[in-house]
């Protein structure tokens, strides 16, 4: 080291030495930066290959901020559109489907596991009307073995259908509904919250 040097630092150790040469060097860089036109903000803001960084590897000041809005922009999800609505109607209609019989059998050979499998969740069921009675469609089921009940003693009951609905059934019709799997009481599968499909 010369002496002049030597002698305009006077006693610093090292350590100061390269910590004042490092922030003179990052002080540089920002100058050199901020003068040049890489940090402005790209035309097309909704193109996924617009660039969220510059050529540079050291942002300046401010740039940090706008890189972090263009990401949070990019991952923000926009409000669903009636065609999303209906996407997402479609995925969750995508229920376990099932005849009445076929429900009202489950029940039969097992209890226990029927309510394991089946209480509480949405399925989609279809089978024959065999009964409308002011808020309750009922599906027949062959419960004895002699065939469809259609007295709707022995069925699966579809309760919460709108009004409009029931007054266009009619007895021997063929019905699909959506429904929660509710209680069994007397020979009947209470459905619940039942939606025509």
């Amino acid at each position: 080291m010369s002496r002049g040097l030597h002698f305009a630092i006077g006693g610093w150790d090292k350590r100061t030495i390269i910590s004042l040469v490092i922030s003179i060097s990052i002080s540089s860089i920002f100058a050199a930066c901020s003068n040049r036109d890489d940090y402005n903000t790209p035309a097309d803001t909704n193109s996924s290959s617009a660039s969220l960084a510059p050529t540079s590897t050291i942002l300046p000041q401010g740039a940090y901020a706008t890189a972090s809005a263009r990401l949070t922009a990019a991952h923000t999800p926009a409000p669903a559109s009636r065609s999303q609505g209906a996407s997402y109607s479609r995925i969750r209609d995508r229920v376990e489907s099932l005849t009445a019989q076929t429900l009202y059998d489950a029940r039969e050979q097992n209890a226990t596991r029927f309510d394991d499998r089946y209480k509480g969740k949405r399925i989609r069921i279809r089978g024959r009307v065999v009964r409308i009675d002011n808020g309750r469609v009922t599906l027949g089921v062959d419960a004895t073995g002699f065939g469809i009940d259609d007295s709707g003693l022995f069925g699966v009951d579809l309760n919460g259908l709108p009004r409009d609905v029931q007054i266009r059934l009619n007895r021997g019709q063929q019905f699909t509904a959506v429904c929660e799997v509710g209680n069994f009481i007397i020979g009947t599968i209470m459905m619940e919250d039942c939606e025509a499909r």
